[in-house]
């Protein structure tokens, strides 16, 4: 299209416009799109390797995609994955976001490289050692590249922990795991953006708008979000809550570097951007609440604005809550559902697909209500942070034309520590050269072809600074130590069902939502055009065979408080771990004994929790304080790998 010109024969500027909205808790930035991704392509071989895509989402619960039995919003790209290739029944990860990840990338449970204890926060000098080869680094030795996007927090405060610095060609994300990583991420873009009108000729006649849709979150929910001086947060109408970041530029603008003191409302935007579009503002709707406020901008004339109208809320507040937290999960699920129908399509039209693995987990178990993130655990007890089966139990699906048998659910037990051996046997690579003390083991013929699982149990966790502790064995598992999330006891079940109950105000987002991605469903577009894509029946038959069953109600469930007595549950017939076994007494006990158990069914779980203690290493974190050198105000206002004092940026 050729590019029109104004009535003063300039050329049409380019506008754009860049809005801002995040919430990230530290650590819990629910899902928000492909939080995590690691992409491994071939560079040189005389084999046919494939290429290898992981895609870790953060802070998912099990309950919040559809083939775990949610209708409420929409996730079909996901789930076309899924139904397409095998899904993970009893796949396990760690608790907590820098633990899993540790597990990812090294193939050892955290207890053996001191990642065990918590997330790596901000001011706090600590990470996965350095020393110790991960992922990508195996992956270059057989001719790969291996390249990062989405959330490290794995450390930074010296650039030996960078991604870059441990086998990554390139990272483009966060380096942390809350608001750091997003402030970083977001400044980035701008430079990007800015830079990438100047390559193109373009900058010269554009016009950039940075602008906030609303106030942050104070610490109330760890989003961190900092509104200081301004009274208030995000859904209020204080200050806080409703006065905005904002800013303007252009060589258009007339007299530029300065502050524009009058008022303007977030309305404004279109009318001022339409008369620089070449509009004639007077032709718009008379409806329209917006002002053109561009002789305000450009030439620092008096605003046109002498009043504001904030808001009126009508409905109760019940009501208005309801609705923003549906608004939320849907907009952070339907990107992230996108964005991996996007990668399937890419994959697809530069020819990579039919030799791709594409791998996709979650990092740990949702975040319950309390802290207002939304994730959805439903029916499995406890959420992120804890050893119950909501936070450790996790969403995981793997697809591949390489995969013998698939459209199915694999039941085996696996752990997020296999990936490593797992993707290595893929890449060509030998298990058996791989280091010794990996804990992870090759799933691949569990995977493809469906055989028996290699694991017979799985160590969830021993952290010496809490004394929490658990581990599954066979069908059995034990919990011991007190379960909590920022300082809250954590026994209970959250979440539910997942399914349609919409009113007058979700019922047009559901709607919406829904349209939209019917239109995006890349994956199941691409891959039912390839024929990897099952028939609707059988997708629903994988659907129920895939949704976790309880034994019974909740509220009929036995006593179990693992801070002052352990818990053992039998997970083959009691998943949502509602029955207690060390309550029910001994009897019931002998009675689920297997073949191969012993008569002491707990005084065996103990056991073998002892014999990983004795193996532990003491927590990389264990009196690591808060380094006064690590503030930003030291550093051009930027966290930084402050330890290497000549860089201002992790590299």
């Amino acid at each position: 299209m050729p590019q029109q010109t104004l009535p003063d024969n300039k050329p049409q500027p380019r506008l754009l416009a860049l809005p801002v909205a995040f919430v990230a808790p530290p650590c819990s930035m629910l899902f928000a799109c492909v939080v995590f991704l690691v992409l491994a392509s071939l560079v040189t071989s005389a084999q046919v390797q494939p290429h290898i895509i992981l895609i870790v989402a953060d802070d998912l619960g099990w309950r919040d995609v559809g083939f775990h039995g949610s209708s409420e919003i929409p996730t079909p790209n996901i789930d076309s994955l899924a139904y397409s290739g095998v899904i993970l029944h009893n796949y396990y990860v760690q608790s907590l976001c820098t633990p899993s990840r540790a597990a990812l990338l090294t193939a050892r449970y955290p207890i053996h490289n001191g990642m065990q204890s918590y997330v790596i926060t901000n001011p706090r000098c600590w990470g996965l050692d350095p020393h110790e080869r991960i992922l990508p680094e195996f992956l270059n030795a057989l001719g790969y590249a291996s390249h990062a996007v989405g959330k490290w927090h794995l450390g930074f405060c010296r650039r030996a922990f960078a991604p870059t610095r441990r086998g990554f060609a390139s990272h483009f994300g966060l380096i942390s795991g809350g608001i750091l990583g997003m402030l970083t991420l977001l400044d980035q873009s701008v430079g990007r953006i800015v830079s990438a009108l100047q390559e193109n000729e373009m900058l010269e006649n554009s016009v950039l708008v940075f602008t906030s849709d609303n106030g942050g979150i104070g610490d109330i929910d760890g989003s961190r979000g900092n509104n200081f001086p301004l009274r208030g947060m995000k859904a209020t109408l204080y200050e806080g809550g409703i006065r905005a970041v904002s800013a303007i530029w252009s060589p258009l603008i007339e007299k530029p570097q300065r502050v524009f003191h009058g008022l303007m409302h977030i309305s404004d935007w279109l009318p001022t951007i339409y008369h620089l579009a070449g509009g004639n503002v007077s032709d718009l709707p008379p409806q329209l609440d917006g002002l053109n406020m561009w002789p305000s901008l450009s030439r620092d004339e008096p605003s046109l604005r002498e009043e504001v109208l904030l808001n009126i809320d009508p409905t109760t507040d019940s009501k208005a809550l309801r609705a923003g937290r549906y608004k939320i999960i849907r907009g952070m699920l339907t990107l992230l559902d996108q964005s991996v129908g996007r990668i399937v399509s890419a994959l697809q039209e530069n020819e990579m697909l039919e030799n791709s693995v594409l791998v996709f987990t979650s990092d740990n178990g949702g975040i319950g209500d309390i802290d207002g993130s939304r994730g959805n655990n439903f029916p499995l007890r406890g959420m992120k942070a804890t050893l119950y089966e909501g936070g450790i139990r996790a969403v995981s699906a793997i697809w591949s034309p390489l995969i013998e048998k698939p459209q199915r659910v694999f039941h085996g037990l696996m752990h997020i520590s296999d990936w490593l051996p797992t993707i290595y046997h893929l890449a060509g690579g030998n298990v058996s050269d791989l280091p010794p003390q990996l804990d992870g083991l090759n799933m691949w013929p569990s995977l493809s072809r469906d055989e028996p699982s290699l694991r017979e149990e799985v160590l969830l966790n021993i952290d010496p600074t809490t004394d929490s502790k658990a581990l599954r064995a066979g069908r059995y598992k034990i919990i011991r130590g007190p379960q909590e999330f920022r300082g809250e006891e954590i026994n209970g079940w959250y979440g539910d069902p997942g399914t349609l109950n919409l009113n007058e105000t979700t019922q047009p987002l559901y709607d919406e939502t829904l349209e939209y991605l019917e239109e995006n469903d890349f994956a199941g577009a691409t891959l039912g055009d390839l024929g990897y894509l099952p028939s609707e029946e059988k997708q629903e038959m994988l659907r129920e065979e895939a949704a976790v069953i309880c034994l019974r109600d909740e509220t009929n469930a036995t006593a179990c408080d693992p801070s002052l007595a352990p818990c053992v549950f039998d997970l083959g017939v009691d998943p949502c771990e509602q029955m207690n076994l060390v309550e029910i007494g001994p009897k019931a006990e002998s009675e689920r004994n297997g073949r191969f158990w012993p008569p002491d069914l707990l005084g065996f779980l103990e056991s073998r929790l002892l014999a990983y203690e004795e193996s532990m290493v003491p927590p990389l974190n264990f009196n690591v304080s808060e380094d006064p050198n690590a503030d930003p105000s030291l550093w051009h206002g930027m966290w930084t790998n402050w330890l290497d004092n000549d860089t201002l940026s992790v590299q």
